[in-house]
């Protein structure tokens, strides 16, 4: 297997307060309020911090962390007691799949599993035999679970029991690529999906033979398509780590158009914009139509996490910095904390309870209240 490398961060941990940053005129539009801090891991890390890039799930009642340490961890989403832990060796880098109160996700021991979200009663678990560094893809219509594994292997499994449907290999002669990989786009009765030696592949979710496949990557550096594909009607979004921002045609794989930016995460789409976080260091809104910038912004701390949209705002963590809300028109800074440490995990927003959650580099869960002024959700003290 290839060697793979990490996107390290590195920072002075500060959670006692909220810490601000003032970034221009908005920044009295946006406020943040720490509701609760968990450390998601047992015992203190006192040796090599791994990379915390998951996404916190959460329900009703719980929140759901991944840690690369240890495994998963759920707390009530009220007071932040403990309610669970799931124990994976060498832990669990990507958020699970959440469908029908299961969890689906890969493990850095090599298995597969499967585990009640309610109680992390484990339902079944199937060794696959390589890391898995890449959230899965639910099919409710096969009722199957697909995944990539750090092998460049494609499996599809029995969402029921875990027995095994079909599997896919893609050799990759590099022997030098970037850690990730990329969860597998469901559109129709395709799957598609990238590797890490630069090809972008459509197969038959049925029984994983090929419809089509282009070369996308032919960088002599890192050839990887780690970002996860995303698709907007018969357009397909997705870009190769220092290579460029594709558009494809979901039938063939036709490139319609290129942005000169890399990436390894998804792009947002949200009205007539693309927020794209990319692995040059800076965030971009792009038109839809013509992929020319509308506005970018540059990262200070490392590079940017998936972008999240809500009201008004573009909200990412940066790997060696602060959580970042900028104004979504603009890209002027609205609002920064400083968690210590970085974050690589996105920021999810929890609209109903006016709430955000991700996971800093030292593996600690936050809950933050926030408030957006112009819409008046609620107020904090100045």
């Amino acid at each position: 297997m290839s060697l793979r490398l990490g996107l390290a961060s590195a920072c002075v941990l500060f959670i006692s307060c909220t810490s601000f940053k003032t970034g221009g005129p908005a920044e009295k539009n946006v406020r943040t309020k720490i509701e609760f801090i968990r450390s998601t891991v047992g015992a203190e890390i006192t040796r090599f911090r791994k990379i915390n890039r998951a996404r916190v799930l959460f329900t009703d009642k719980l929140l759901i962390a991944s840690n690369a340490h240890e495994g998963l961890v759920a707390y009530d989403i009220e007071s932040g007691y403990k309610k669970w832990t799931y124990v994976v060796p060498n832990g669990v880098e990507k958020e699970p799949i959440l469908f029908n109160a299961r969890l689906y996700f890969g493990g850095n021991d090599g298995y597969f599993y499967s585990i009640s979200a309610d109680t992390g009663v484990e339902v079944w678990k199937t060794h696959v035999k390589s890391e898995i560094v890449a959230t899965p893809a639910f099919d409710t219509q096969e009722g199957r679970i697909y995944f990539m594994t750090t092998a460049n292997s494609v499996l599809a499994l029995e969402a029921e029991s875990g027995r095994q449907v079909w599997s896919y290999t893609r050799q990759d002669p590099s022997s030098f690529s970037i850690r990730g990989g990329t969860t597998p786009l469901i559109h129709k009765n395709l799957l598609y999906i990238g590797f890490s030696e630069g090809s972008f592949v459509a197969f038959n979710k049925s029984n994983g033979t090929i419809n089509w496949e282009i070369q996308l990557n032919r960088n002599k550096r890192f050839k990887d398509i780690d970002s996860s594909a995303v698709i907007d009607g018969e357009k397909i979004y997705v870009s190769g780590y220092d290579d460029r921002l594709y558009v494809l045609s979901a039938n063939n794989g036709d490139i319609l158009s290129k942005f000169d930016a890399g990436g390894y995460v998804p792009v947002t789409l949200s009205g007539s914009n693309i927020y794209y976080a990319s692995s040059n260091g800076k965030v971009y809104a792009l038109n839809k139509e013509s992929l020319k910038a509308v506005w970018e912004y540059e990262v200070k701390g490392g590079l940017p996490s998936e972008i999240a949209v809500y009201d008004q705002y573009v909200l990412f963590g940066e790997s060696q910095g602060n959580l970042t809300i900028l104004e979504q028109n603009t890209g002027r800074v609205a609002h920064q904390f400083d968690p210590g440490r970085g974050i690589q995990s996105p920021i999810v927003v929890n609209s109903q309870r006016s709430e955000l959650y991700f996971v800093s580099g030292e593996a600690n869960l936050y809950s933050m209240g926030i408030t957006w002024k112009p819409k008046n959700l609620f107020s904090f003290a100045d």
